[in-house]
């Protein structure tokens, strides 16, 4: 994450709502100032093409919603493509 920290135009996508918990994980990633987008748990009950159509058609709010605020935030992406925002 340090890597992509330098970089200006990254998101983080995951299922992995551990990072926020783990020390060492959240350290890294406030440290990389890279807004990341968790994924609720009702998307691993999609079939795969689903996932994707779903995915991509949320994609242009994703990436809306971190122009507008930059930096260490996280997001929860919703099935209905509605992103709410977690604090650090």
């Amino acid at each position: 994450m340090e890597t992509l920290g330098g970089e200006d135009d990254w998101v983080l996508v995951t299922r992995d709502t551990d990072i926020r918990r783990n020390r060492i994980e959240k350290a890294a990633w406030i440290e990389a100032n890279i807004p990341i987008i968790w994924l609720v748990r009702s998307w691993q009950n999609l079939q795969h093409w689903d996932f994707a159509w779903k995915f991509i058609r949320s994609w242009p709010e994703i990436l809306r919603t971190v122009r507008r605020r930059r930096g260490i935030i996280g997001y929860r992406l919703l099935l209905n493509r509605h992103l709410e925002e977690i604090h650090v």
